[in-house]
This record gives structure tokens, C-alpha cells and sequence, in this order.
């Protein structure tokens, strides 16, 4: 269980980092047709009025739920104007963006529930800054830390005997062996079993880069059915690995929809519920 929670923080870091380099690389682009700019949809899900509500399912089966929100960090208002005579309802410029992911879910085969937490700071051109991920099921927590101005990353892993922490620049990770023999033991066996399974085991010279997930978003406009009536939304979908595929089901306003990803795992807003 701890390998394949390590496991999970490091792939879903490295998932979030491709697709804020993807919105960089395709946010200025213009296309015709059933495509949208990649950018625009970005632009909806940092800016979403409304946090979306969401029911994790598992080859069909509910196994949690979820909470996504987005949220804009302000500068206070005029600074020539004290508080007691600040005009109403004057907004400061954005000075920041913070997407929220937080939830539970019950594991296979075991009775406990898994909580989590996924916090990512973006500067107010959409460039990331902090990237936190937090995972508890009792007695044990993980904690994925990453830092982008001091280009550290540091992992935590904490149980009722013991507690394991270690920090990692960005340059360590270039080079995965490096990152598994830090890991050590078992959990470096079980990590380099599953990165062989991808076909990403690391290479035995010293100097081999670290794999890339080379993500590439589409975008495109869509609709979805809720009841009898079907509304116009936004739809992402990229390959991970090249085989596995991702869809995101944004609304017109930002709001998360709809999610499949591998293994039939899915999340559905819950308003769908309501049909």
C-alpha cells in the first residue's frame, strides 16, 4: 500500500505539471471548427465561479467523493482609499490562483477510508508555484511538497512506527534511479515493477533521463445530456503513455462535469444525480 500511494503522488504531480505546460504551450493558439482554444478553457476552470461536487465511481461502483474549487487570490483594493471610505464593491487586481481538489475514498479490499488533498498555487499569468498533495488512511499519511521558485521537491511519509522524509531538487529528478534509491527497499522494487509494467523502467546507466509523460491536450467544444435537454460544454482529452486516455467535461463556466480516466475509474458531477 505505501508503494502504491508513493506511486500515486509522484504520477499525479507529474500529470498537473504537463497540463499547466500544455495550457503555456496552446493558450495563445486559434483553431476553427469543433476545436477551442486550449487557453479559453483554462481561463474558465481557474476563474469558475462555483466549486463542483464530485462522486468517484470504480468500474461502476461509487468508491467516494470529491470537492474542486477555484479560487482567485486578490490585491486589496486603492491603497489611496483607508478602509472606512473604500468604494463598495471594489475588487483588487488578481494577485494569485489556488485550484483545490479534496475528498475520501475506500481502497479495494479494505475497510478504511483514503482522505486527500491537492492544493495548486498559480502566479496571475498561470504559471505554478506550489504544488502540495496530502493523502491520509489510518495510521498513515503521505505528503508530496513541491516548490517551484526553490526547485525542490520533498516527500513524507509517516506511520505509527516511524516517519521518513526527503527532499529532492528538480535536477535529482532527471535521473529516476536517483529518486529510487532514495526510496529504497521495497518501495523502490515495487515502483520500478510498476514503471516497468509503462515501459519507463529506468535505464542501469547513471545518467539516464527521467521519462516524460509528453502530454498532448485537445480541445474541443461538445455537449452533454442532463435529463432531456443537452447543454454545450468544453471537452479535454489526452493519452498518457500514448494508450491511455483522459476525458474533462468542463461547462460553459468552468465547472468540472465529467472525468474518465484509466482503469474505468470516473467522476460525476453530482447534479447528474438529480436526473
Amino acid at each position: 500500500m505505501v508503494s502504491r500511494i508513493t506511486l500515486l503522488l509522484i504520477t499525479v504531480f507529474w500529470v498537473t505539471m504537463n497540463f499547466l505546460l500544455w495550457r503555456s504551450e496552446f493558450s495563445g493558439q486559434k483553431k476553427t471548427g469543433s476545436a477551442v482554444s486550449a487557453g479559453i478553457v483554462m481561463d474558465k476552470i481557474l476563474t469558475a465561479p462555483d466549486t463542483s461536487a464530485l462522486e468517484i465511481y470504480h468500474h461502476g461502483k461509487k468508491i467516494g467523493f470529491c470537492r474542486w474549487a477555484a479560487d482567485i487570490g486578490v490585491e486589496a483594493g486603492n491603497k489611496n482609499f483607508s478602509d472606512k471610505f473604500q468604494p463598495e464593491g471594489m475588487v483588487g487586481k488578481p494577485a494569485n490562483y489556488t485550484l483545490n481538489l479534496e475528498g475520501n475514498v475506500t481502497p479495494e479490499n479494505s475497510t478504511n477510508r483514503l482522505r486527500f488533498e491537492l492544493t495548486l498555487k498559480l502566479s496571475t499569468n498561470r504559471v505554478w508555484q506550489e504544488f502540495i498533495l496530502r493523502a491520509h488512511m489510518r495510521p498513515d499519511s503521505w505528503e508530496l511538497h513541491a516548490d517551484s521558485t526553490q526547485q525542490t521537491v520533498k516527500f513524507i511519509i509517516d506511520d505509527s512506527l516511524d516517519r521518513w522524509e526527503q527532499n529532492f531538487t528538480f535536477a535529482d529528478l532527471q535521473n529516476p534511479q536517483t529518486l529510487l534509491r532514495e526510496l529504497g527497499g521495497p518501495v523502490a522494487l515495487s515502483v520500478m515493477g510498476t514503471l516497468g509494467t509503462f515501459g519507463l523502467s529506468p535505464s542501469t546507466a547513471t545518467n539516464a533521463p527521467a521519462p516524460k509523460l509528453n502530454l498532448k491536450w485537445q480541445a474541443n467544444n461538445d455537449s452533454m445530456r442532463f435529463g432531456h435537454s443537452k447543454v454545450r460544454v468544453y471537452r479535454l482529452h489526452t493519452k498518457i503513455l500514448g494508450r491511455y486516455d483522459i476525458f474533462i467535461f468542463v461547462s460553459r463556466v468552468g465547472e468540472i462535469l465529467w472525468v474518465e480516466l484509466p482503469d474505468k475509474i470516473v467522476l460525476s458531477n453530482d447534479a447528474f444525480s438529480h436526473f
